[in-house]
């Protein structure tokens, strides 16, 4: 009995890599916002110093996108740079775990952003000149990266409770490792550059519709980074375990592996204004519900439904953004939109902290229906 031969074209097994690659660094990227409240309790941090840990991984996240985005541009492999952010990142994370003071904890912290901020603009950007803005694809890699986002905080959660948050560190960097080793391995040529030196990026850049656009995707990051540092915290104080706040978490992010493919199916049918807009308003009408909510019940339905309308969100920010942009500096482009986002979205658990600790939870929370009002506002001025 023979079996019919399947096919799988080259550029089924290009997205299947990057979406591995996605996977493991946007839960990477997870591990140690989520798990700051219980080290926090462990090594005696305040409200402030939470949220200043969280902050600064978030800048040096930033600030790191810009600079690998712009170096990736000028490199004929970029996809080594792929390879190095996750083998690099994973060290980083793995010397968290043996970390036992606030100052070890500040400079790893940064140097997690850092290292974990190599795959978005230069992972992008291949898939951009792989795929071209083709909202399906970006969609199905998207989810690849809310599937990391859902089963790292659950492998998380249950480690913690059985054992101790030290041996997660320890323990989750051998996935970043093997998928290190297996992208440098399937990759070769993928998404190379063609020349060495590309166009520079002249201040005709920055139009008003850019910075729209940008600053829009920057609200969905300070909602995404807010929400996810902050949410343990509240769960926290409802004396939620440590694997049901981790199931939580991967509820909030389990609903854009479905959010972000349906985000880009919409993006090639319907107008990306319409679709951002709509959900940046319903994703703030979510969030006045949900700071005030403590039923279990309650609680899980707002999050399911304000992690989804961020999801949709995001395929959408991405198309948007690489239609207005060239594709010549393409990885240039997309680390000043990352980054931007990033340092933006850092602000928030800053904010967030101080406000918690000054006043209460619940008024902290309050920053994010506003600044997704605000997003609304922006993009009802903008022309793209």
């Amino acid at each position: 009995m023979t079996f019919p031969e399947v096919k799988i074209s080259a550029a089924s097994k290009d997205l299947v890599i990057l979406s591995l690659a996605h996977f493991t660094n946007d839960g990477l990227v997870l591990l140690l916002p989520i798990l700051l409240p219980l080290i926090g309790t462990d090594l005696d941090l305040s409200y402030i110093e939470i949220g200043v840990l969280a902050g600064s991984i978030l800048i040096s996240h930033g600030i790191g996108q810009f600079i690998f985005g712009y170096y990736s541009d000028r490199i004929k492999r970029r996809s080594d740079l792929v390879t190095s952010g996750l083998v690099l990142s994973s060290v980083s994370i793995y010397l968290v775990g043996v970390s036992d003071s606030y100052f070890q904890l500040q400079v790893l912290a940064v140097l997690v952003g850092f290292t974990t901020s190599v795959y978005h603009p230069v992972g992008f950007s291949i898939l951009s000149t792989v795929f071209g803005n083709k909202g399906k694809a970006i969609g199905i890699h998207g989810a690849a990266g809310s599937i990391g986002l859902v089963i790292f905080p659950i492998i998380a959660g249950f480690i913690t409770e059985e054992y101790n948050w030290r041996l997660v560190f320890k323990l989750i960097p051998l996935i970043g490792l093997a998928t290190g080793i297996l992208y440098f391995i399937l990759t070769k040529n993928l998404g190379d550059n063609k020349a060495e030196f590309k166009t520079k990026i002249n201040m005709r850049f920055f139009t008003k519709d850019i910075m729209a656009i940008i600053f829009v995707y920057s609200t969905t990051t300070m909602v995404a980074f807010g929400f996810t540092t902050f949410l343990p915290v509240k769960l926290s104080l409802l004396n939620y375990s440590p694997s049901l706040i981790g199931i939580y978490i991967s509820a909030f992010f389990g609903v854009g592996i479905i959010g972000q493919y349906i985000g880009g199916m919409l993006v090639d049918k319907f107008n990306l204004k319409m679709i951002i807009s709509i959900s940046l308003a319903i994703t703030a009408f979510l969030l006045l519900f949900f700071i005030n909510s403590i039923s279990p019940v309650y609680l899980i339905i707002f999050l399911i439904a304000i992690g989804f309308f961020c999801a949709v969100l995001y395929p959408a920010n991405i198309v948007q953004y690489t239609n207005n942009t060239q594709p010549d500096t393409r990885g240039t482009t997309l680390g000043i939109f990352f980054g931007i986002g990033g340092f933006l979205g850092a602000l928030t658990p800053i904010i967030m902290g101080y406000v918690t600790e000054k006043i209460d939870l619940e008024t902290a929370f309050l920053f994010l229906p506003v600044m997704c009002l605000a997003g609304v506002i922006v993009m009802s001025r903008s022309r793209n």
